[in-house]
């Protein structure tokens, strides 16, 4: 069953968390390196807490406020999202519409830097497996995600709950749509190259939606692949690009 209006990603992810905070919810896999990491709701909820308090003790983030996120489609790309919601500002994803110059960027410690300057603040994120320390990939000037956020709080208290701009206008009704056609509680296979908004809606917002759980493969290891990554997860349902 789909969750009643109204409702925001925090609460959705909170309801999970009271319902079983052990069970799976996102599992990664990166076939080019052989990676495969699972977090559970609770893991999940904590590095979302933790990044809640990087946003707003450390960037001073506030409700309305434009994030950036250019990421590979890693599972830090869904704890990004669920944190930029979570404390109250707008999420800007590759191919989204907006002039707005963005107060905090969110890039990949590997990507070119030619569009850093439209930032007030870059967050440089490493994507390895399990993250970890940018190091000398930080350019000047930039905050070292996996340097900072492991000091952050495990829990993250708003002062007020997040309003209704948080969300694009219709992204909510996308993964209503999605979820539908999934059903309760399915396990999703997600292919993809970057956090873009299939991937988001896919790999975040319907699994929250229906209680289930996603597998977000980075890049293709081809059909015999992901069969084989279907069946070993168990996975009900396959979505996304190869």
């Amino acid at each position: 069953m789909l969750a009643a209006d109204p409702v925001v990603p925090a609460d959705l992810l909170a309801l999970a968390l009271r319902r079983d905070s052990a069970r799976p919810f996102l599992t990664w896999y990166q076939p080019a390196t052989g990676a495969r990491v699972e977090l559970s709701v609770l893991t999940f909820a904590t590095w979302v807490a933790k990044t809640c308090g990087l946003l707003t003790d450390e960037l001073d983030v506030a409700p309305d406020d434009v994030v950036a996120v250019r990421l590979p489609a890693h599972w830090l790309g869904p704890v990004w999202a669920q944190s930029v919601w979570t404390v109250g500002a707008r999420l800007r994803l590759p191919g989204d519409d907006g002039d707005e110059v963005a107060r905090v960027v969110v890039r990949d410690a590997e990507e070119p830097a030619e569009q850093d300057a439209q930032a007030r603040d870059l967050v440089v994120v490493r994507t390895a497996p399990l993250g970890g320390p940018a190091g000398t990939a930080a350019p000047s000037g930039a905050l070292d995600y996996g340097r900072e956020v492991p000091g952050q709080p495990d829990r993250f208290a708003p002062l007020g709950p997040p309003g209704p701009a948080v969300l694009d206008d219709d992204l909510l009704e996308q993964a209503r749509h999605r979820a539908r056609a999934a059903g309760p509680r399915a396990r999703t296979l997600v292919v993809g190259e970057r956090f873009d908004r299939d991937v988001l809606l896919d790999a975040l917002l319907v699994p929250l939606l229906l209680d289930g759980s996603a597998v977000l493969v980075h890049g293709s290891p081809g059909p015999d692949g992901l069969t084989a990554i279907a069946a070993a997860e168990r996975v009900e349902v396959t979505t996304g690009r190869s």
